[in-house]
């Protein structure tokens, strides 16, 4: 009986051993897996922010563009480029600026040129219109600035059109050059569409006549509303 109830003694405390050693192996497994993972984590947080200090330094010595890092880990394309258009000290600036900075970042990063200039209006706009301040025409000299970069005619119409609406009236010096000038720019290729309708073909004329005044009309009709 002695001998039996050792048996099944160490029996049982060979069972327990086994039982104990499966289960430290078992949380040895889980612990190195979560130190794994961790490991991972903190390795990529790593890369990330040396990316980022990369693009930082790149910024300052391409663009003279400082920024902290918690203001670039926010942004993005389009802010920074908005916010070198922002520190331009006048509104004479900015022709250089764009072509020596922003123009440069634009082709670096793949973004549409034109549309990010007509979105960076927008956004000036819809910024400082409300402001009823003095300086108010400031804004305004400066979004017709960063218009005279655009190249795309219709983004520039587009510009107008939202500089017209922003605007306060009565409108400044600024704004009424502004939109005589492009008056005028739509009549010269209204009148140009006319003349070409008269030397081509009868047949033809009908066509490109309709086409030209129901141009003319919707171009009317932008101006007029305002």
């Amino acid at each position: 009986m002695a001998g039996a109830e050792g048996k099944e003694s160490g029996v049982d405390r060979k069972g327990v051993m086994n039982s104990d050693t499966q289960g430290i192996g078992h949380n040895c497994t889980t612990q190195e897996t979560e130190d794994d993972d961790y490991g991972a984590e903190e390795v990529e947080t790593l890369k990330s922010l040396v990316s980022n200090l990369r693009q930082l330094l790149d910024l300052h010595r391409k663009y003279s563009c400082r920024l902290s890092l918690s203001v670039f880990e926010k942004g993005s394309v389009r802010s920074v480029a908005f916010y070198m258009l922002d520190k331009v000290p006048a509104p004479e600036l900015i022709a250089a600026t764009v072509a020596s900075r922003i123009l440069p970042y634009a082709k670096e990063h793949e973004t549409p040129f034109d549309e990010l200039l007509l979105q960076y209006i927008k956004d000036l706009l819809e910024r400082c219109s409300s402001q009823t301040t003095t300086l108010f025409t400031e804004w305004e000299a400066k979004a017709v600035a960063v218009l005279d970069c655009i190249n795309d005619t219709d983004m520039k119409v587009d510009a107008v059109l939202e500089i017209m609406q922003k605007a306060m009236v009565p409108w400044s010096k600024v704004v009424e050059e502004l939109v005589q000038q492009y008056l005028e720019m739509y009549v010269y290729i209204i009148l140009t569409i006319i003349d070409d309708a008269l030397k081509s073909m009868e047949c033809e004329n009908n066509l490109i006549m309709f086409k030209a005044i129901a141009h003319l009309q919707v171009i009317g009709q932008s101006f007029v509303t305002f």
